[in-house]
C-alpha cells in the first residue's frame, strides 16, 4: 500500500464522485438542523450559573488556609503553602498586566 492509497482510499474516493450537489446540501442542511436542535435544548435548562469566586475571595481563602498550614510541621503542609504562594504571586502578576500605564499630569488641572 502506497502513501497516496493510505491517505485516499478507494472506498472513500468513490463514495465522494458519487455524491451529487443536492445530496451535499442535504447532509449540511441535516448538520444545520441537528445542531440547531443541540443548542435549542442546552439552552432549555434553566439552571443557575455559577459565579466563579473573585480574586477577593479566593485570596481569602488562600490566606486561611495558610493559617492552618503554618500551625503543622508536616511534608503535605509544607507542599500546600509553597502552592498557595505560587497561587498568590500568579494573582498578582495578572493583576499588573490588566493594569493600563497612566502619567500623572492626568491628576492635574492646567490653570489658565
Amino acid at each position: 500500500m502506497d502513501l497516496v492509497e493510505l491517505l485516499n482510499p478507494a472506498i472513500e474516493a468513490h463514495n465522494m464522485f458519487d455524491a451529487t450537489e443536492k445530496d451535499i446540501f442535504d447532509a449540511v442542511m441535516e448538520a444545520k438542523k441537528v445542531q440547531g436542535e443541540l443548542a435549542s435544548t442546552s439552552d432549555d435548562d434553566n439552571e443557575p450559573i455559577e459565579v466563579p469566586p473573585t480574586c477577593r475571595e479566593a485570596l481569602q481563602a488562600m490566606f486561611v488556609l495558610h493559617k492552618y498550614t503554618n500551625v503543622i510541621n508536616d511534608l503535605l503542609a509544607c507542599t500546600v503553602e509553597m502552592n498557595l504562594g505560587s497561587f498568590a504571586r500568579k494573582i498578582h502578576m495578572e493583576e499588573m498586566h490588566d493594569m493600563k500605564d497612566t502619567k500623572i499630569t492626568l491628576y492635574f488641572t492646567r490653570k489658565e
